[in-house]
């Protein structure tokens, strides 16, 4: 019955308010007998009908706060003065509509209007649209879904869609919402939930007034604990891609406004953001995820992080690397899960901050590592790196010196008592080479002896 309406104001021209009203009233159109004219409507506001007509046609309806779909095309085509004009009839912005591109079938103001088209000129610019969008009394961060969100994670193809998901993940996380007492409730019952039972740490009266003061100061906040309907969330899918800058931009923005990331989180397939760094040997995406986690004392749901200390030494060897255009590179192989053969190329530097956070981790939640394992040429972890430490060509001394300080703090801590296989590869006491070349590690390890009465044989370092 709509159709044949809106095929009957197409035919006859219908486009003023005179020829409009006349006709509705020569043909006793009612809003019951056509869907409360919301197509008509639509209709309306698509073919740029004068202001009277899509007024007069609203006033015909008996529900015209149940125009929730006229709105987001509205905006979607930034027609902010009807937009306007619904708004002032009560049409609530906030209701999902119908969409059968979003993933559940349906979609809130954000997910339909803020999402770029592509047009003959590149893309459509949806900002202004987000900035009125957010701009309403009523709006809050609960907007901001996790299936919306998520786009602005994926791997893009292009340098200017990077650029472009940055910059909006950027004014997402920057944005300043309003305060009310709904959002308040919510989000103090999400920390509750989250230090409670997630993080096994429950909350004080004390760290809840504080939590309050705290979100009065900074505003709502973001919850990027949610799943999108693939059962993903924006931290594992910035690791996944190992998108450092969006992995620095999701944890700079949650200590920066107090919000308790779940970093244990299990993906579809059963793994968590640490262990698909593992996986994939994203070094400094796993740098990240142990600082942060010292950081906020959140330990990571990973049951062999001693294991992964000795790979990074003794498996993944790190220190038989040359310089490639004056930048240190890891070059190796390995099979993924579906027995391909795939490559990994990341920096030298970027294992080293892997290893002094993993042993910085080790040592703050208590975590034993087996500092006297012996790989299969009888080399221990210690004397492993001592050895490279003389291979000007293979490594950067600080980096390696501060690996070998941190693990004598780590085992004195611990108080573990650290075995040495002092001869190298070559058959060669270590330590005697690095008398001239590298004293400074020489010392560290002569005092190490002297602190836990450990003698040296004078051999072992020379006359």
């Amino acid at each position: 019955m709509e159709e044949q309406l809106i095929n009957d104001i197409n035919i006859n021209n219908l486009d003023t308010l005179e020829k409009l009203s006349r006709y509705f009233k020569e043909n006793g159109i009612l809003s019951e007998h056509y869907n409360d004219f919301k197509q008509t409507l639509i209709y309306f506001i698509k073919n740029e009908f004068p202001e009277n007509c899509i007024r007069y046609l609203m006033n015909q309806q008996k529900n015209k706060a149940n125009n929730t779909e006229a709105l987001f095309y509205s905006l979607e085509q930034k027609n902010f003065k009807i937009a306007e004009l619904l708004l002032r009839n009560k049409v609530n912005m906030f209701k999902k509509i119908k969409d059968n591109k979003n993933r559940n079938g349906y979609s809130n103001v954000l997910e339909y209007c803020g999402k770029r088209k592509k047009n003959r000129n590149g893309y459509s610019n949806v900002l202004d649209i987000i900035e009125y969008i957010l701009s309403r009394p009523q709006a809050s961060p609960k907007l901001i879904t996790t299936e919306y969100l998520s786009r602005f994670f994926v791997k893009e193809k292009w340098s200017y869609e990077r650029e472009y998901n940055r910059d909006m993940i950027d004014f997402y996380f920057n944005y300043k919402f309003r305060n009310n007492n709904e959002e308040s409730c919510h989000f103090l019952l999400n920390q509750f939930i989250i230090f409670g039972y997630k993080i096994q740490r429950p909350l004080s009266t004390d760290q809840l007034l504080k939590l309050i003061n705290e979100f009065k100061r900074k505003g709502v906040v973001i919850d990027l604990n949610k799943r999108n309907y693939g059962s993903s969330f924006p931290l594992l899918i910035a690791i996944a891609n190992n998108d450092i800058v969006k992995i620095k931009s999701i944890l700079n923005y949650v200590e920066r406004v107090g919000y308790p990331l779940n970093i244990n989180q299990i993906s579809k397939s059963g793994h968590t953001p640490f262990y698909t760094t593992v996986k994939n040997y994203n070094f400094e995406s796993m740098y990240l995820l142990l600082e942060y986690s010292i950081r906020n004392s959140i330990k990571i749901d990973y049951n062999d992080i001693c294991q992964l200390f000795l790979n990074l030494i003794l498996k993944y060897k790190p220190l038989y690397i040359n310089y490639l255009n004056k930048i240190q590179y890891w070059n190796s192989f390995y099979y993924d899960e579906r027995k391909k053969f795939k490559k990994v190329n990341t920096r030298v530097e970027n294992i080293y901050k892997a290893m002094k956070s993993l042993i910085k981790y080790a040592k703050h939640f208590q975590i034993e590592l087996n500092l006297n394992f012996t790989d299969d040429h009888g080399q221990y972890p210690i004397s492993t790196l001592i050895y490279f430490l003389k291979k000007r060509d293979y490594c950067n001394d600080n980096d390696l010196i501060e690996v070998v300080q941190l693990l004598i703090d780590y085992a004195e801590h611990q108080h573990i008592i650290l075995e040495f296989v002092y001869l190298n590869y070559d058959g060669k006491y270590v330590l005697q080479e690095l008398k001239n070349e590298k004293p400074e590690i020489t010392k560290l390890f002569i005092d190490y002896a002297e602190r836990n009465h450990i003698t040296l044989e004078c051999n072992m370092i020379g006359d």
